[in-house]
């Protein structure tokens, strides 16, 4: 999962250089690369901050997926004796790194009980701790245990929907916001997994990987179709098209982190609900909301399924509340602003929602599926939370390791 020597290459499905990581035959332009063979540009991605990047953020997900910690190999892996506990020890053959792969239920701490009980309620966590490392240490420790419970989680068929969205959320108090990508379940609403674009320590992370606290693209709110054609035209202006600007990310002076452009945490994303979840299906139907650089992220980590059609990706839309007893009128608009995107078009008098199937071939009953709901449902139950004030004043670290929490707490309600 950690190993990135795929992500610069072609991404035009049916291109004869799709996939191929690295061509010779690629035509470099500043930061972009051109393909000779279909004629579109990619960006280029650091591979370096990537695994520094995933490196770190996969900490919490020990007890998840068997693989190097160091280098993210999963076949390069042998046994090599066992801990003081009696946990079974690996060693990567690879890199020669050896670790322990905490599998299997974990009891919750009961010292972290009255944490919990303050994160229910909302109330502060100083009257748990006084110490600030004691709160960061706490939170860390839950944030682990969370990860080790999504490897229980169950899916409901062996044919998924999963919906993506992005929004941000607050830090240390003021207008500081962290880019926060989720995915869930469609058929259940669980949580798959979420991301944010903060690491807790910077090394391994180039400078231009680094966000540059813009100010905020402003986005229409009007008709989907509007959404659609004013979306492509933030992302044309953009100086790259994954350079999403969405607001001021400074950190304090004693913070060692870093916050990355989203396009970093990106790829851990979907390279994160890859190894969560492709043993476990026969196909899957990702639904996206509309952002260029979640659909390059998407496509690189299910680059495989994409060309068996084991999985199919699509931009979403939607606006209102659907009512399956009315007819929908329907309508294609094409936008050629970047790309020449084909979008099927759904209306009731109170709903709307737009799809752009970006792979495979769909029939139109898949149209009607698409959604974003699932995914967006996380985002709501996280703004009327108790503990949601209080989040929104923690440093980066703790949002981080709190966020992780919380996910597994609207998992275990579902």
């Amino acid at each position: 999962m950690n190993a990135w020597t795929h992500v610069n290459c072609c991404k035009t499905i049916g291109c004869r250089l799709f996939g191929v990581a690295n061509s010779a035959r690629y035509l470099h332009i500043g930061r972009n690369c051109r393909c000779p063979e279909c004629g579109y540009y990619f960006p280029f991605i650091s591979p370096g901050s990537l695994s520094a990047f995933s490196h770190q953020s996969n900490h919490h997900y020990a007890g998840v997926m068997l693989c190097c910690p160091g280098c993210g190999q999963t076949d390069a892996l042998v046994r090599h004796g066992q801990n003081a506990a009696g946990k079974q020890r690996w060693r990567c053959q690879a890199c020669a790194r050896t670790f322990t792969h905490y599998a299997g239920p974990v009891a919750w701490d009961e010292k972290l009980t009255p944490l919990r009980e303050a994160i229910a309620t909302g109330t502060s966590f100083r009257l748990v701790y006084q110490d600030s490392q004691l709160i960061s240490r706490a939170l860390s420790r839950l944030a682990f245990l969370a990860g080790l419970e999504q490897v229980h989680s169950s899916l409901a068929s062996l044919n998924v929907e999963f919906s993506t969205t992005a929004f941000t959320v607050g830090f240390n108090g003021g207008e500081n916001r962290l880019y926060l990508i989720v995915t869930a379940d469609n058929k259940t609403g669980r949580v798959i997994a979420l991301s944010t674009n903060y690491m807790a320590l910077n090394q391994g992370i180039g400078q231009e990987w680094r966000y540059p606290s813009l100010p905020g693209e402003k986005q229409s709110t009007q008709s989907v179709i509007r959404q659609v054609f004013d979306k492509d035209r933030i992302i044309k202006q953009r100086p790259l098209l994954f350079d999403v600007a969405y607001g001021v990310a400074e950190l304090k002076r004693d913070d060692a982190g870093v916050v990355v452009k989203p396009v970093i945490a990106a790829y851990r994303h979907f390279a994160l609900v890859h190894a969560l979840t492709h043993k476990r299906v026969l196909s899957v139907q990702h639904w996206l909301a509309h952002e260029c650089f979640l659909y390059g992220a998407c496509l690189m980590a299910n680059r495989h399924d994409v060309v068996s059609q084991r999985s199919r990706i699509g931009f979403v839309y939607e606006r209102g509340t659907r009512d399956d007893t009315q007819r929908l009128r329907s309508d294609t608009v094409v936008s050629s602003i970047i790309w020449r995107d084909s979008w099927r078009c759904y209306s009731q008098r109170h709903y709307e929602m737009a799809v752009c199937h970006l792979t495979g071939n769909p029939g139109n009953a898949a149209f009607l599926h698409a959604t974003l709901q699932p995914a967006k449902a996380f985002q709501s139950w996280l703004a009327m939370h108790p503990v949601w004030p209080q989040l929104n004043r923690l440093a980066p670290r703790n949002v981080v390791a709190l966020l992780e929490y919380l996910a597994a707490e609207y998992n275990r309600e579902r």
